[in-house]
């Protein structure tokens, strides 16, 4: 079924497929005049996905990185839209993975990184997938990405650099690279409000170019030299300004409303980078399209488009052809959380806030003997700050972090295993999400968590005891409202 120019036939998720002849213009003349670009679709069904994170294209197959369900990596065709297979089953056992996930193809593999666990695994196998340890990252890698080779480029809480390069044994090779200092006051801030800041939205390597990578309004573009990558060009993609507090791990960062929201995504060929640009601001109530803008590897603007329909995530496949991700902003269904009933759900949390509970004497007692855990913790605390812009799958992200990490203070495997098969945090910002709750409004559960490292450091068993059941009273509330929704 083919979406009408129109729209008047509607689908909860699609596949955009703009050939790759559209881009056939030799010209590099400067265009910044935006022009309407027209999709093709291949519509898909609404059952499959629940909020699809990141997207990769090879053969004729597109794989759909989803944070919400059991299996997690949907394998679809582009030449129908059906689904092929899935792999990533969500759990902590053997050939399972933690949400959120980060995809990295090369040439001839497929990797998964599970962010939360900071594992990557190598993938392998048709139709039945299996997935194979291949390292532990350090605790400061947030992203991972393919250098083409047998390295890869780090970015994450770094202390001196901004990327670390790491081989395929999880050794570290080198450290390069420096923050963007495009607005005045940078030049006197430190990096760890800078790299709060400055994190990468999306990412694209090009044997033949280098590799691009996109802060929310900062593309910056690396070739390869005899001395390793070096930076060839920064290109200020639009102004910025952040509100911030210095306070070493813990300073945090904000973008000022008036400024546009910036980057979703960015994907590359060898000829062109894309980058997809959210250009409305938060000052303003009217909501326009997200923009598709194409650059040279010498970093020149070519085109501004405006899609046809607004598109969520970017890809490009190893043909040229530029694919894209849309959906409705209303709650997606057909999700395997979607199908559990308010009391199952009701279950879900329940459990979650009883072994959080039940852990408050085994982490107070334990903390002494794991101050890596806590410092991780820390680190985690500090990147709320900016949850509030990042999104549902960042804060989800962060989320999962903070509780795992607490979690596995108490010392009990059996425990942690328990806890994360429950996958109440998922169901938790499933409910969020199906319930347009506004982030905004988990502002202050976001700040709690500051308290309870703070409580759980200061060792008072009645006060942790208490914040905790403060800061899953939100989550009891959004299930009522669930519930209500689910009724009508």
């Amino acid at each position: 079924m083919i979406l009408r120019t129109d729209g008047s036939v509607k689908r909860i998720l699609c596949i955009l497929l703009v050939l790759s002849t559209i881009w056939g213009c030799s010209s590099y003349q400067k265009e910044t005049a935006k022009e309407t670009l027209a999709f093709s679709v291949l519509p898909i069904s609404s059952s499959l996905l629940g909020l699809p994170i990141q997207i990769v294209a090879f053969d004729s197959v597109l794989l759909v990185n989803d944070y919400y369900g059991d299996t997690l990596v949907h394998c679809l065709s582009l030449r129908t839209g059906g689904e092929i297979t899935k792999f990533g089953v969500r759990g902590s056992g053997p050939n399972e993975v933690m949400p959120p996930l980060h995809l990295l193809k090369t040439p001839d593999s497929l990797f998964v990184l599970s962010r939360p666990q900071w594992i990557l695994y190598t993938v392998s196998g048709t139709p039945r997938v299996h997935l194979e340890k291949k390292m532990r990252l350090p605790v400061a890698v947030s992203l991972l990405f393919s250098l083409g080779d047998s390295s890869y480029l780090a970015s994450g809480m770094f202390p001196d650099k901004r990327f670390y390069i790491f081989d395929s044994a999880g050794k570290e090779k080198s450290r390069f690279g420096d923050y963007p200092n495009f607005w005045s006051r940078e030049n006197d801030l430190p990096i760890e409000v800078k790299r709060m800041f400055h994190q990468v939205r999306g990412y694209g390597f090009s044997i033949k170019n280098g590799f691009a990578l996109a802060d929310s309004h900062v593309l910056s573009l690396y070739r390869h030299t005899s001395s390793g990558y070096v930076l060839s060009k920064e290109v200020l993609l639009a102004p910025y300004e952040y509100d911030f507090n210095v306070n070493g791990i813990e300073s945090i960062t904000k973008l000022k409303p008036s400024f546009a929201t910036g980057v979703i995504d960015l994907a590359v060929s060898d000829e062109f980078i894309y980058v997809l640009f959210d250009s409305n601001i938060k000052d303003t109530s009217s909501k326009s399209k997200n923009e598709i803008w194409r650059y040279d590897w010498d970093g020149n603007l070519l085109n501004k488009y405006v899609p046809n329909v607004d598109i969520s995530l970017i890809t490009v496949h190893p043909d040229g052809t530029l694919i894209g991700l849309t959906g409705e902003a209303a709650p997606r269904k057909g999700t395997t959380v979607a199908q559990l009933s308010d009391t199952q759900i009701r279950n879900i949390i329940e459990a979650r806030q009883m072994m959080e509970l039940f852990c408050v004497k085994l982490c107070i007692r334990n903390i002494e003997y794991h101050p890596g855990i806590i410092k991780e913790m820390e680190t985690v605390v500090q990147e709320f700050e900016t949850a509030l812009e990042a999104g549902y799958p960042a804060a989800a992200e962060l989320e999962t972090k903070f509780h795992t990490l607490y979690i596995s203070l108490c010392g009990n495997p059996q425990i942690m295993k328990l806890y994360e098969s429950n996958w109440s945090i998922g169901t938790m910002f499933y409910m969020y999400s199906a319930t347009n709750l506004p982030l905004d409004q988990l502002k202050t559960s976001f700040h709690q968590h500051k308290e309870i490292l703070n409580t759980l450091k200061a060792k008072d068993e009645t006060a942790l005891r208490k914040i905790i059941e403060e800061h899953m009273s939100i989550v009891y509330e959004t299930l009522e409202w669930y519930s209500q929704t689910a009724k009508h």
